[in-house]
């Protein structure tokens, strides 16, 4: 939708679907009443912005700022395993949030705030663009333009997915084809991906609020929830009063502060995986996260040795019952086979939910690798009398597909038996007729 069948809209009380608003007692507050900041003027028009200085030794939930900008590329590209981030360079990046009149994206999708994040010598500098109108939207954003050409690189949270898809449709729809194109070359360090590896185990959900508040400690004081943003703005758009504006700039400026504290923390659980700070040991479940990132990188020494210190910190009952599956499987992948039976003997003890998967790797353990048949037998019984009595239990049928291959799991258990059967009788020594006599 463009802009003018927007303005429309707005004007169209039959097309607004929500409630009218209630008329406010007050007189509309002025936008530079609301929020500090300049109105620009460009050779494309005018639009507003603000400023925010501070320095860069400052800390946002515990976090020193500048220590994102000593990261090292090889952290974050272990991180992500995206390959590009070799070359980054965390002191010149851009870190960059959007707030639009809408989450669907699309033509009729507009970024009416960007917030830009940088690096300035000693300070941190936070430089805000808006658009008092959908007509300010040309002029600001060859302003964004002009500015992010600056850097090489840019940091975002789930930029990949909608902040960059969306400015490129916006400068293009904006006649700036060539910023459009810029955006494709761009180093680009997006943390929604290194979250999830990090935090979506030991967190209900993995936004960023969510990190801020778990992870870092922020709490924000009457901030204004995400899916509120489009209808505060559209409503400064038809009546002009920014009464409710002053939260949006202030979410927008928390969002950007969080990615850079997020950045060094996630950078600092890699290079300091078993303590917080000195003298204080990290939690469990972040010992865990930063095993598994080891693990999926092919690392399976260190995620070991992480593994097991994390089992030795408390854990949420699910997240223990992973972390010692997963210790069992990469000791299996090193062939260090006393280590992976002590811990599937320990699974089948402490772990009911995990008990069957536990007997079948014990079960192929003692059949190929310490050959004793009999016990490779009973323990494989075991697993199937397990299975007979819950064959439809989920964290069964998800945890035992290690055997199953392309068989049901029961007939996989009952193949393994009948098995083990055959090679019992061919091991078993041929009986004597009966009333003959060995001498010798």
């Amino acid at each position: 939708m463009t802009a003018t069948g927007i303005a429309q809209r707005l004007r169209s009380p039959w097309t607004r679907r929500e409630t009218p608003a209630v008329p406010s007692p007050h007189p509309p507050l002025a936008l530079d009443d609301a929020v500090a900041g300049e109105e620009v003027t460009t050779a494309q028009g005018r639009f507003f912005r603000t400023r925010d200085v501070r320095p860069a030794r400052g800390k946002y939930g515990g976090e020193v700022l500048r220590a994102f900008a000593a990261v090292r590329p090889s952290s974050l590209e272990f991180l992500t395993a995206d390959a590009t981030l070799a070359s980054f360079e965390p002191h010149r990046a851009v870190f960059l949030d959007t707030e639009t009149t809408g989450l669907a994206g699309g033509t009729g999708t507009y970024a009416f705030l960007v917030g830009l994040g940088f690096f300035q010598g000693e300070r941190f500098v936070i430089e805000q663009y808006f658009m008092r109108s959908f007509g300010e939207e040309r002029a600001m954003m060859a302003r964004v333009a002009e500015r992010l050409a600056e850097f090489p690189g840019v940091v975002t949270f789930n930029g990949r997915g909608f902040d960059l898809p969306l400015l490129r449709t916006r400068f293009i729809m904006s006649r700036q084809r060539r910023a459009a194109a810029r955006l494709e070359a761009w180093t680009h360090l997006d943390l929604l991906p290194a979250a999830r590896h990090l935090w979506r185990e030991a967190l209900p959900n993995c936004k960023l609020s969510s990190l801020e508040a778990a992870v870092l400690g922020v709490r924000r004081q009457e901030d204004v929830p995400s899916w509120l943003i489009p209808s505060i703005y559209l409503d400064f758009v038809r009546t002009r009063d920014a009464r409710r504006l002053r939260p949006v700039f202030e979410h927008n400026r928390y969002d950007i502060l969080t990615m850079v504290a997020l950045g060094s923390y996630a950078a600092r659980m890699l290079s300091h995986p078993l303590e917080l700070c000195p003298g204080q040991p990290r939690q469990g479940a972040e010992i865990a996260a930063v095993a598994r990132l080891h693990e999926r990188r092919g690392q399976t020494a260190r995620s070991a040795r992480l593994y097991a210190a994390a089992l030795r910190q408390p854990l949420p009952d699910d997240l223990r019952m992973k972390t010692l599956w997963r210790l069992g499987m990469v000791y299996k992948r090193q062939r260090a086979w006393p280590a992976a039976a002590k811990v599937w003997q320990r699974i089948v003890g402490q772990e009911p939910a995990l008990r069957l998967p536990a007997l079948i790797e014990l079960a192929k353990l003692y059949e190929h690798r310490r050959p004793d048949l009999a016990r490779a037998q009973a323990l494989a019984t075991q697993a199937y009398r397990l299975w007979q009595q819950a064959p439809d239990d989920p964290g069964t049928r998800l945890l035992a597909a290690v055997e199953s291959g392309q068989r049901p799991l029961g007939a996989a258990l009952r193949h393994r038996l009948s098995r083990l059967e055959r090679r019992l009788a061919r091991a078993a020594p041929p009986a004597r007729p009966a009333g003959t006599t060995r001498y010798g």
